[in-house]
């Protein structure tokens, strides 16, 4: 009889222990995943689309209705926003100051009167390094600037 008691109470103590390993367990994964969301990214935010190359470009006549804009999740390896006209949405790598946006870009397929697309596009296949200064992130095709951005707040 004794020993039915002791191998009962042998059986409840691992499980009681069981229970509070898995509970610290959880609760370390948590802490963790809480200090990874807080170190943010300096390029993590909301974009808008300020200057491009170029002396002859008007951007409120490449981009009538709005600028562009784009959101970044490094962490998540994402990039998505508004390109002049239509919604993207890409993968992308970040190591130290360099970018790549991953092919395919993806894009709806809004009808448009410019090719507002088409030039955001194009400067953002082909960027591969930024620099952030103050509100700011400029965008570099090797030592090229294509674009500048600033941060908005959203």
């Amino acid at each position: 009889m004794f020993k039915k008691y002791l191998h009962f109470i042998v059986v409840l103590f691992i499980f009681i222990t069981s229970c509070k390993t898995a509970k610290h367990t959880s609760n370390a994964e948590t802490k963790s995943n809480k200090e990874i969301n807080k170190t943010k990214h300096i390029l993590d935010g909301n974009w808008v689309f300020v200057t491009m190359p170029g002396k002859d470009v008007k951007l409120t006549e490449l981009f009538p209705n709005k600028m562009p804009e784009a959101m970044i999740d490094v962490s998540q390896g994402k990039i998505s926003g508004y390109a002049g006209c239509n919604r993207f949405s890409a993968r992308m790598t970040v190591d130290k100051d360099n970018i790549k946006i991953i092919q395919p870009i993806l894009l709806t397929k809004t009808a448009c009167a410019t090719m507002s697309d088409n030039a955001f596009m194009g400067i953002l296949e082909n960027v591969n390094r930024f620099e952030v200064r103050d509100s700011f992130a400029h965008f570099y095709s090797n030592k090229f600037e294509m674009m500048t951005m600033k941060r908005v707040k959203k």
